[in-house]
């Protein structure tokens, strides 16, 4: 939780009580026109960054730092956690689960074969007869007199 505080007693982390609050990064205006910040933890995560607790910041920079951290807290708590699991290992997961519900056993050759023949003459037209149809052969004489 990234919380903005103007008083001059530090932050007390009852006053908002959640189960989330593992990571609490304070900011504290100063009189000179800094900021300073402190990092609450409630679980010994990881060191991460870039801020630190303690760590005075001018306000031009202080967004990027403070997103940059929040960040690396979620990241580095995340990683404490019994069934973490990183991006790449989902990844990982999801295309061999696609692999293995798609894959067909073909050789190179029939493989190139079936992705360039077309499909829509044999699947998607359907060829209908006279007979299909339960209707006479038309004759010349009755499609000239219609005519």
């Amino acid at each position: 939780q990234i919380i903005w505080t103007e008083h001059y007693h530090e932050y007390d982390r009852s006053t908002i009580a959640t189960a989330f609050g593992d990571v609490l990064i304070v900011i504290h205006p100063l009189p000179n026109g800094l900021y300073r910040i402190k990092i609450d933890q409630t679980s010994q995560t990881t060191n991460f960054g870039p801020l630190f607790d303690g760590a005075i910041v001018d306000k031009l920079i202080l967004p990027e730092l403070v997103r940059a951290t929040a960040i690396n807290a979620s990241r580095a708590r995340r990683t404490t956690l019994n069934n973490h699991c990183d991006f790449y290992e989902e990844r990982h997961r999801i295309i061999n689960s696609i692999i293995h519900k798609h894959k067909r056993e073909t050789t190179y050759e029939e493989f190139l074969a079936q992705s360039s023949t077309p499909l829509a003459a044999k699947t998607l037209v359907r060829r209908y007869t006279w007979q299909d149809l339960k209707v006479g052969k038309p004759n010349r004489k009755d499609s000239q007199t219609t005519k």
